[in-house]
């Protein structure tokens, strides 16, 4: 059975926005593109065939041939021998299973990716995984398709422009543009310093917290995405998602505090990248709504409850009455 991507997952992966996505299938111009439970579905083997249509290299000359360096670059056939998957228990979060997934990619250079599983069994995460590293891979190779095309273009289309006055806003170099992922352990390692907050450092079930929501839901939607370019809409656009997400643990949507603890994490990580210089400006980020709270018992109908109750459980009902505890 074919794996059918949603508009999301799409976006990501042509790094484009979701209403591009939803324009073009309206359209016709995405092959294979359904709609199901009103929301649209991809065909992941046809969007396959569909990117690689449209980033076809052209034809090597055969002086391009014998002046080739193959030293510098790897064969896709390399990159698929050098593949590993490792699927083990995750130590830290709410546990279950971790995919390790290891290529090498087609410059040579050692890969390696990190996934939480949605499986409990390590037959399914393996297949999981194995279809996951195919589509790392490909969207690798068509990167590299579409650079290696730019760099055959003629030069002789429009001359190069004049270099810039050199000003005294240029001395500064460039900063790096560092994804969510990799600033990940950056960000850790500051949560460990004494610098972390008021307190100083985080305590071992705030690092265990931060790294299970990042590890299972920042990490999936951002973990790609440059620091500079998560803005107010993605963040908007995160909430949406998680609000129409169902949890493992209740069977039930997220609730607004669930998704607010989430963009503490992830603005307070925006923050630290902010004070590092790292990032221009933070972006505005607007946490759900908290819900009404339900009132079960009204104060006469408690007190009639202990009035009641037997004396060896009446202290029971009397602290779980006054500190609202729940099943959790």
């Amino acid at each position: 059975m074919d794996l059918l991507l949603t508009a999301d997952e799409l976006a990501r992966r042509l790094r484009r926005s979701r209403d591009w996505v939803y324009r073009k299938a309206r359209t016709g111009q995405i092959p294979g593109a359904f709609r199901l439970n009103n929301s649209w579905r991809f065909p992941a083997t046809k969007i396959t065939t569909w990117l690689r249509e449209r980033e076809q290299p052209p034809p090597a000359h055969p002086s391009d041939v014998a002046h080739s360096q193959p030293g510098k670059r790897a064969s896709p056939q390399k990159a698929k021998r050098n593949m590993k998957i490792t699927v083990k228990p995750r130590t830290q979060g709410t546990g279950g299973l971790e995919a390790n997934l290891f290529w090498t990619d087609s410059t040579g250079r050692r890969r390696r990716v990190r996934r939480a599983s949605p499986f409990t069994s390590k037959a399914k995460t393996k297949r999981w995984a194995e279809k996951l590293l195919k589509e790392l891979i490909e969207a690798d190779e068509a990167e590299l398709t579409t650079a290696h095309q730019a760099q055959r273009q003629p030069a002789e289309q429009e001359p190069p422009p004049p270099p810039a006055p050199i000003t005294h806003q240029q001395h500064e170099p460039t900063q790096p543009q560092l994804t969510f992922d990799e600033f990940v352990p950056q960000f850790m390692a500051f949560c460990e310093s004494p610098v972390a907050g008021r307190r100083g450092a985080n305590s071992s079930g705030e690092l265990g917290n931060k790294r299970a929501t990042i590890d299972q839901d920042l990490s999936p939607y951002f973990g790609d995405m440059p620091l500079r370019s998560i803005s107010t809409r993605q963040v908007d656009a995160y909430v949406c998602a998680k609000s129409r997400e169902v949890s493992k643990r209740t069977h039930r949507p997220l609730s607004g505090p669930t998704i607010a603890n989430h963009l503490a994490i992830l603005r307070r990580m925006l923050e630290v990248a902010h004070r590092w210089e790292l990032l221009d400006r933070i972006p505005d980020i607007q946490p759900p709504r908290k819900g009404t709270v339900d009132e079960y018992l009204s104060k006469r109908e408690m007190a009639a409850l202990l009035e009641h109750a037997d004396p060896l459980i009446r202290d029971l009902l009397m602290l779980a009455l006054r500190t609202g505890m729940r099943l959790g």
